[in-house]
């Protein structure tokens, strides 16, 4: 190496100067006698370093010259016990005094952050952090704009008052000349147990005091249940307010690609207020969508959520509603829980604060209040997996449908988690469904007239009360043609209410899925793409009539004449194309799932979801 690597009674560490790999060898077998020496004694070290100290480690070119700033700041690490060293292939280490914690960072910029990152954990974890500020003595009569808003027992603090002070203001004020879509909304953003919630029903209280005309919403129907549940009001999801078409998926929504008709007549308010919950869901399309049907109808739009959510699906920036500096409240104040619950402060604020750091900045430590509600962690997958199928019982889901969820990342993991499940609940070669175990829905299914709502709504948990396996099984398409098929008529119920669905579903034999109806289906789709404006409504009424009489438990993909699920399918692809991904099989596509296990989901799908227990894999999480 170029530089002279330094020993020190605590600490090896290595100069500024750029090495080779075999000098990276070399150092960390420095780094590693030095701690054998400090563990063990001299005895410990017996024997030079098998590495090529002199003979391979030479000299090369630096690749990335580094600025001054970021020079100053790598030796205040390096004084704090932290060093960044660069190889041959351009990455960098970072080191601490027990080695290596990081390698093959792709940027200088990056190794400083993470090493920063280490150092700012290791001074929070030596000092304990400054109490929380009392909460401001606020009136449980607060007087908003002269309307009584009654607190009950809650305690308001400044923070929260400052933003229901702001919100009202925005209802109250009147918007005139050109307007963008920050003049007609405003963003109430809180992080969990900022009492985001709470605010949120005293909002309500007010739009209803002053007699505003007001609908609340969320993108999905988990979310609103929630919602409906916190609020003690009827929420509906955004979708039917919007008046948007049974097959438009609001997670995906996008008006470059995506064909959808207006199929309902919307419910957004005439000169009122539109209340949209769990706001980091809606992606820019959906935000344009919104932001121009409330212009047309001259209506305000109060955008809720946590912006430290995960971003829109597919989307690259946190949702619009959140990337604005006016019309917005910021929750920050992390309130502790009446149950005393450490989850808000002692783990989620945390990762607030530090929303890109590339390691977790809060212990891994288990956390639990008297009551035993918090935080739970363990190093081993083994005893993960065995509580958490210790928690996947009928008796308890008998008990509580939100009993408990199994979380990952991955749409793979998730189906894995949920064969482990039920392989556990229900025996190895169990039969596809059990009279009694949950399914939870990904599509909206069978538009009811009379109640304006979908007797299947995307996101929503149902409970199997009845199956029978057809294996002759008919579906007519409104063209006239007939198909018989294989699967399982499913009589469901409602999971939280036990209100029995209108409707089965017949979902298909995924062993024996049919190619026939599939090609029926596609043409009903070209059919109602190209269809003219007039029968543009009545064409896509006819697709997803017909869709919604064959559902799958799995997308599937026809290539070379066989239907596939999307594992196999990606395969073929790389037979042929060893850098194909899930993202080239979109043309293969034949349909998508409309129905799988609710047990394990992803982290997307739990968003605005209320569980005893959920089990989180982060080891999957991490590859996010």
């Amino acid at each position: 190496a170029t530089a002279t690597p330094i020993l020190t009674e605590k600490f090896a560490g290595i100069g500024t100067q750029e090495i080779n790999q075999a000098g990276r060898d070399a150092i960390r077998a420095v780094y590693e006698n030095t701690k054998n020496y400090l563990e063990n004694g001299k005895a410990a070290i017996e024997t030079e370093p098998e590495v090529p100290w002199k003979e391979d480690i030479k000299e090369t070119p630096r690749k990335n010259q580094i600025t001054p700033e970021q020079a100053a700041l790598k030796q205040m690490l390096f004084e704090n016990g932290f060093d960044i060293i660069q190889g041959d292939d351009g990455t960098y280490d970072v080191l601490d005094r027990d080695g290596v914690v990081a390698d093959y960072v792709p940027t200088i910029e990056e190794a400083l952050q993470l090493a920063q990152d280490l150092l700012a954990k290791t001074q929070k974890s030596e000092t304990p952090p400054p109490p929380a500020p009392p909460a401001a003595p606020i009136s449980n009569n607060l007087n908003i704009n002269g309307v009584t808003i009654n607190t009950g027992e809650i305690t308001v603090n400044q923070q929260q008052l400052d933003a229901l002070q702001n919100v009202a203001n925005f209802v109250d004020s009147i918007i005139k000349g050109n307007v963008s879509d920050v003049d007609i909304s405003y963003t109430l953003a809180g992080y969990a147990g900022t009492g985001k919630t709470t605010i949120t029903k005293f909002v309500l209280q007010y739009l209803s005091k002053k007699r505003k005309n007001y609908v609340i919403c969320s993108p999905t129907h988990r979310a609103k249940e929630v919602l409906s549940d916190a609020t003690g009001e009827k929420a509906r999801t955004l979708a039917q307010v919007l008046g948007l078409a049974a097959g438009v998926d609001l997670e995906d929504f996008n008006l470059q690609d995506k064909i959808f008709v207006a199929k309902n007549k919307d419910k957004v308010p005439s000169a009122g207020i539109l209340v949209i919950d769990e706001a980091s869901m809606i992606n820019d399309a959906l935000y344009k969508e919104v932001i121009q049907l409330a212009s047309k109808k001259g209506t305000k739009v109060l955008f809720i959520g946590d912006d430290g959510q995960l971003k829109p699906v597919k989307q690259i920036q946190k949702s619009q509603a959140f990337r604005r500096t006016t019309n917005i409240s910021k929750l920050t104040q992390v309130m502790r829980t009446a149950d005393g619950n450490p989850m808000p402060a002692e783990v989620l604020q945390p990762i607030r604060d530090n929303p890109l750091s590339r390691v977790d900045m809060f212990d891994h430590a288990t956390k639990l209040s008297d009551k035993g509600e918090g935080i739970e962690f363990t190093n081993s997958q083994d005893n993960w997996t065995k509580e958490m199928l210790a928690e996947f019982t009928m008796e308890k889901f008998d008990k509580n449908p939100n009993h408990a969820r199994a979380l990952a990342y991955t749409n793979a993991r998730v189906r894995d988690l949920n064969q482990m499940i039920r392989t556990n609940m229900f025996g190895f070669g169990a039969e596809p469904f059990y009279n009694g175990e949950l399914l939870m829905m990904y599509e909206n299914l069978f538009y009811n007239m009379g109640t304006q709502d979908y007797d299947f709504s995307n996101g929503a948990d149902v409970k199997v009360v009845g199956v029978e396996y057809q294996d002759q099984h008919v579906i007519k398409s409104p063209s006239g043609a007939s198909f018989t098929v294989r699967g399982y008529r499913i009589r469901l119920v409602d999971a939280k209410t036990g209100k029995p669905k209108e409707n089965d579903l017949f979902i298909a034999d995924m062993n024996l899925v049919d190619k026939d109806y599939l090609h029926e289906l596609a043409r009903l789709k070209t059919a109602a793409i190209s269809a003219p404006s007039n029968n543009r409504a009545e064409a896509w009424k006819n697709y997803y009539q017909f869709s919604s009489n064959y559902n799958l438990t799995d997308d599937v993909y026809e290539i070379n004449g066989f239907i596939l699920p999307a594992d196999e399918a990606l395969k073929v692809l790389k037979d042929k194309n060893p850098n194909a991904t899930k993202k080239n099989l979109g043309p293969y596509k034949a349909k998508d799932k409309s129905v799988d296990y609710a047990y394990a989901h992803t982290i997307h799908k739990s968003q605005g979801g209320t569980y005893a227990y959920a089990f989180v894999d982060e080891n999957n999480i991490d590859i996010a």
